[in-house]
């Protein structure tokens, strides 16, 4: 395994799921890392991880629907490791509505955390980044199917992947790349709990439901954050050098573009 020892990571909504794997995958790989979470006592289960292979993980906090809040946290993090040589921007928001019961504060929320969160990230990471840096955001399929009740979510999704492009672009001067993850369902809690509206629906046990809806892609596998996590080790590793502007599908052949 190609060792990062010495990067220093920043990594936001890793209290669990596909952060929280993707911290502890990075910090086995020698990295530092910074794990971030809207309150720092999410983060403990993680950061207990981290210390039993690593030295321990800078914890930080923000509402990421707040910009002097990332920006503090940005501080934060880089302060405390020296720098930052790759951003893994991973939190994210999902809700269910159709367009016409979607309110305004719902848009906002979830436009606000999946995508202009992703700038405000970007725009406080980059000049505490060396050259030859890493920008990494986890996107979702969502961002290239159309699925009902979910027009926030897969529209702030794929703004996120056009941020990306353009940003690759700006910072390729410097020898950074910036791309993008595009996981399909990921056994996560964030998963089950949008699953468990749909078990309450159809009146059946939410295991049940949830194990053949994580495993709607051809594979008829359950991905799991670890895999996703794999793909940003590749990218921030020498061998993604050359890797930018990329939205990279992990969903099983669910998306073949």
């Amino acid at each position: 395994m190609t060792s990062l020892t010495g990067k220093r990571v920043l990594i936001t909504g890793a209290a669990s799921g596909i952060g929280a794997a993707t911290a502890v995958a990075f910090a086995a790989r020698g990295a530092r890392v910074a794990i971030h979470a809207r309150r720092r006592q999410q983060l403990a289960g993680t950061a207990a991880q981290i210390g039993k292979h690593a030295a321990p993980a800078v914890l930080v906090e923000a509402d990421l629907r707040e910009s002097r809040a990332i920006s503090s946290m940005v501080d934060a993090a880089a302060g405390a490791l020296g720098g930052i040589d790759v951003l893994v921007s991973n939190a994210g928001m999902a809700a269910r509505a159709t367009v016409l019961q979607m309110d305004e504060t719902l848009w906002d929320s979830v436009v606000d955390t999946n995508l202009k969160a992703a700038w405000l990230l970007s725009k406080g990471v980059l000049p505490a980044m060396p050259d030859g840096g890493r920008l990494i955001f986890v996107s979702s399929i969502s961002a290239k199917l159309a699925e009902a009740e979910a027009s926030a979510y897969s529209a702030a999704k794929a703004g996120l992947l056009g941020f990306m492009r353009c940003l690759a672009m700006e910072v390729a001067p410097r020898g950074l790349t910036a791309n993008a993850i595009c996981p399909g369902w990921v056994d996560t809690p964030m998963a089950r709990d949008a699953w468990k509206r749909v078990a309450e629906e159809r009146g059946k046990p939410l295991d049940e439901v949830y194990d053949a809806g994580i495993r709607t892609n051809p594979l008829a596998a359950r991905i799991m954050p670890e895999d996703i996590a794999a793909v940003a080790l590749m990218l921030a590793s020498p061998e993604g050098r050359f890797i930018t502007g990329q939205a990279i599908n992990v969903c099983g052949g669910e998306c073949y573009w």
